[in-house]
């Protein structure tokens, strides 16, 4: 059991289990779990993948981090995915009955705002991003990553204004949607 979780997040759960079970991923190499909060899936995921890379910019950092103390092939990234990088500020608002956080770029943030391709990633089979409402940036910061890795991209899409920008942009780059659970959408290519 993860420490922190809700059961509507242990629900969730089952959505990674159900895309790992369906064959749609072919890489194991790396997954990269953007919003990774408490770290739900960082621990399924590194049960499945050789590496993972959790990136979360809230106060859940620390949770995360001692729930994934165990975890040998997990590397814990405190930070907030954008289009560019620099600082990020953070907006507090109320989904789904959990108090979630999004994040701005902002000179004056609380946190570093870094791009998926700034990591340098030399493997990636897995990109997902939960980033309430941010995934549109965090893609246009992966072009490189998705280029180099065709990743099989899952993305929460729960109804945020840039949502619909996002799935024109994936299919854009050649990408077509095979799966859906909920509010998570994978996308192949």
């Amino acid at each position: 059991m993860i420490a922190g979780l809700k059961a509507v997040q242990i629900a969730e759960q089952q959505h990674l289990r159900d895309l790992i079970a369906s064959g749609l991923i072919t890489d194991y190499s790396l997954a990269l779990d953007g919003g990774a909060h408490l770290g739900g899936w960082t621990v399924i995921m590194a049960e499945h993948f050789s590496r993972v890379v959790a990136i979360e910019p809230s106060e859940a950092i620390d949770q995360l981090r001692a729930n994934c103390a165990d975890l040998p092939n997990v590397m814990v990234v405190h930070a907030a995915l954008m289009a560019k990088p620099g600082r990020a500020v953070c907006v507090s608002k109320l989904n789904r009955a959990l108090t979630s956080r999004r994040f701005v770029p902002g000179a004056s943030g609380q946190v570093d705002a870094i791009t998926i391709d700034s990591l340098e990633l030399d493997q990636c089979g897995l990109l997902k991003l939960d980033i309430e409402g941010g995934e549109l940036a965090a893609l246009h910061g992966a072009r490189q990553t998705i280029a180099r890795f065709w990743p099989f991209i899952l993305c929460e899409m729960a109804g945020f204004p840039h949502d619909a920008e996002a799935k024109a942009l994936l299919l854009r780059l050649g990408y077509r949607q095979v799966f859906e659970r909920g509010v998570d959408k994978g996308f192949a290519k």
